[in-house]
């Protein structure tokens, strides 16, 4: 199958990637720039075959045999020229999982078989459901897949005439990596798994962000990342929140990595290109982890003055031109369309914007990982005596989904989709974890 030049692809810069010399180089870091290097071709690519109306079969195909041929050049003469290398590389690795004293047996048992068992077994379990059933939810019946199909039938991105505006509208990077995969497999095979590919890289770009020095640290926060509720549930689906989760976690790590380089700027704007492409929110996300980058290298400056500022809000600035740079297509064509870069939002925002309803709508999220009858009771209490506003009130509800306390219960046991999944342990930690910040 011709999907088979993606797969080889991918492997190939992986392995060019960890056998790179650098002081960081490791296999979930390789993943990580893989995934980053492909989202961004297929970005790219998908754009300017649309330019000539030459996004078919063939052209993808060719496309992507001709990079994979390029990879493997490349990683057979960095292999000639690394042997010796490669097998230091292989020894260290070996002796890393021998077992070290100062760790008990039971202690390394659970961190180096059970933790690892149970979080290979949940991915792998979501892989087999994304690749045995066909994509099935709303969203993804509604505008995820046939904007794939009329791309593929025009050969081109550009907007088409549509009852469902949100198929020409709302953001394209995930779609972009679903056409690729139609294109190259003929079908919707694998459709399902790119969510759970992206809950893999979830998983080890978070086990990186943790302390290096403490192993079962790192192992303890894949299997946080690995077992949240909602991650779990998308992860077969068409949705784009992991996705764009995905990238906003390989953009976190290049922001909190202890020792950081010239290519690390070149990867965060890259992530964090990729995150607005997928989803316009990824800005929301980005811009506070520019800011820490900011203050970075405003603390690493000998002195404060207005010339250090300047220079700690540059880099940062230019970043975000770069990541902006890959929605510029996306936005012209909104602008042409809709006479708005971000195009229209198809009810999904709140049109009343005041702080009673921001309080509202954070009470009411919260409420959805604390399924607890007093706590919706008293949430309902605030509502009505403190913040004037219908718990319920259709300008910051969407669609038919309403704050029932009568069916809490039943949401709980037997949730409608993968929307509506509360994450209580996660948020409890969340707090917790804050709880310390401030503590210290």
């Amino acid at each position: 199958m011709a999907v088979s030049l993606l797969v080889s692809s991918f492997a190939a810069a992986a392995l060019l990637f960890r056998i790179t010399p650098s002081r960081n180089a490791n296999w979930r870091l390789a993943i990580m720039q893989s995934a980053l290097w492909h989202g961004l071709l297929i970005v790219v690519w998908t754009e300017l075959l649309s330019y000539d109306r030459a996004l078919t079969a063939t052209t993808v195909t060719m496309l992507w045999g001709w990079l994979a041929g390029i990879h493997a050049v490349l990683l057979g003469y960095r292999l000639r020229q690394r042997k010796a290398r490669s097998a230091i590389v292989l020894r260290q690795a070996v002796k890393q999982l021998a077992v070290t004293p100062h760790h008990s047996q039971s202690a390394l048992a659970i961190e180096r078989i059970i933790i690892p068992v149970v979080i290979m077994s949940t991915i792998g379990l979501c892989l087999l459901r994304g690749w045995l059933e066909p994509p099935y939810n709303y969203d993804a019946m509604t505008y995820h897949l046939p904007r794939v199909m009329h791309w593929i039938q025009n050969h081109t991105v550009a907007h088409y005439p549509t009852h469902n505006l949100r198929q020409i509208s709302f953001a394209p990077g995930a779609a972009y990596l679903l056409t690729h995969l139609h294109l190259l497999t003929g079908g919707d095979y694998g459709d399902n798994c790119i969510q759970g590919l992206a809950f893999v890289v979830c998983i080890l770009g978070t086990s990186l962000i943790a302390p290096s020095d403490q192993k079962h640290s790192q192992v303890l926060t894949a299997l946080v990342c690995a077992s949240v509720p909602m991650a779990i549930m998308q992860a077969s689906t068409c949705q784009t929140d992991l996705l764009v989760s995905c990238w906003l976690v390989c953009a976190a790590y290049f922001v909190l990595k202890p020792e950081q380089s010239l290519p690390d700027w070149w990867w965060l704007a890259v992530a964090i290109g990729l995150a607005i492409v997928t989803k316009p929110t990824g800005i929301i996300f980005g811009l506070p982890l520019l800011m820490v980058q900011a203050w970075r290298l405003l603390m690493q400056s000998r002195q404060l003055c207005l010339r250090t500022l300047l220079h700690s809000l540059f880099l940062p600035a230019i970043v975000l031109l770069a990541a902006l740079s890959l929605s510029l297509p996306s936005y012209g064509r909104n602008l042409q369309t809709f006479g708005t870069p971000l195009g229209t939002t198809a009810g999904t925002t709140n049109t009343l914007v005041s702080f009673p309803a921001i309080l509202s709508t954070i009470l009411r999220n919260l409420a959805l990982s604390l399924p607890f009858p007093p706590l919706w009771q008293w949430i309902q209490a605030i509502h009505q005596q403190f913040l004037g506003l219908d718990v319920n009130h259709p300008n910051i509800t969407y669609g038919d989904n309403r704050f029932d306390i009568d069916n809490l219960w039943w949401r709980i046991l037997l949730p409608e989709d993968e929307n509506f999944v509360g994450n209580p342990v996660h948020l409890l930690l969340i707090g917790v974890a804050v709880g310390m910040l401030v503590m210290t």
